[in-house]
């Protein structure tokens, strides 16, 4: 009961973050979809609504979350900044998924490099239990409530 209190008592906070977050993720990908070839982004758009079709099935999901799912949903925000602020590891990722040149690795290194300036700007300006509840706000129709 107390987490759903937290929840609902930030979410204005958390839909804001969430809204900020998804609109540097788009404009990362329209700016790195731009460097790719046609079979490129093809590649790329499956890979992107393979990972939009994994969300939705998630967030429509209505089985309840146990307390390891509950705690997995309030770390996950880490790893989702870890993935927005490093450029190696992703960009080491994208040139072997999307067999990139040395041009379009250079560019889609700049763009990583933007993405996280900008989303370090975000994290500065928001507090941190809005970020650690941000994955577990939209799932907080699973979990229990009091015990009637």
């Amino acid at each position: 009961a107390k987490l759903l209190a937290e929840i609902e008592k930030l979410r204005p906070q958390i839909l804001a973050y969430t809204a900020q977050v998804a609109e540097i993720d788009l404009g990362f990908d329209r700016e790195f979809s731009g460097l790719l070839t046609p079979e490129q982004r093809e590649k790329f758009l499956l890979n992107k609504k393979k990972m939009t079709e994994r969300d939705v099935k998630k967030k429509t999901d209505t089985s309840l979350l146990s307390d390891e799912d509950i705690n997995r949903e309030r770390d996950r925000p880490l790893t989702d900044i870890y993935r927005q602020v490093t450029v190696t590891p992703p960009l080491e990722w994208m040139t072997k998924e999307y067999t990139l040149d040395a041009v379009q690795q250079t560019k889609a290194r700049a763009l990583l490099a933007l993405r996280r300036n900008q989303f370090i700007a975000l994290l500065d300006s928001t507090a941190h239990p809005t970020i650690r509840l941000s994955r577990l706000a939209p799932l907080v129709q699973r979990v229990a409530g009091p015990a009637k």
